[in-house]
């Protein structure tokens, strides 16, 4: 979620998620620790973009393979560096989203 440099600068911790003792960010983060979706994935029959970025640390590329292995009607992109690509992202980063809304 943050660059090497932020996180050298910054030592933490981090309130990313929001306050700490918020009921939803627990939530969230039992939903990310213990996902239960991975049996369904192959039942999904919409469109998916699966885009990563190869430096991303919360979402590590690998990842990325393992999801379109697994949902057949999918595009995946990746970009160099931190991050996975959103629609606010620098203008090279945002084509293949917009591409895929598109198309």
């Amino acid at each position: 979620m943050y660059t090497p440099a932020y996180r050298r600068r910054h030592p933490g911790p981090y309130d990313t998620l929001g306050i700490r003792r918020c009921p939803a960010r627990r939530r969230h983060l039992v939903a990310s620790n213990e996902p239960d979706a991975w049996d369904g994935l192959p039942d999904i029959v919409r469109r998916q973009l699966i885009q990563h970025g190869t430096d991303d640390q919360l979402a590590p590329y690998p990842n990325a393979g393992l999801l379109a292995g697994r949902i057949s009607r999918r595009r995946g992109t990746r970009s160099t560096g931190h991050g996975t690509p959103t629609l606010r992202s620098a203008a090279k980063r945002q084509a293949p989203a917009r591409d895929f809304l598109r198309g």
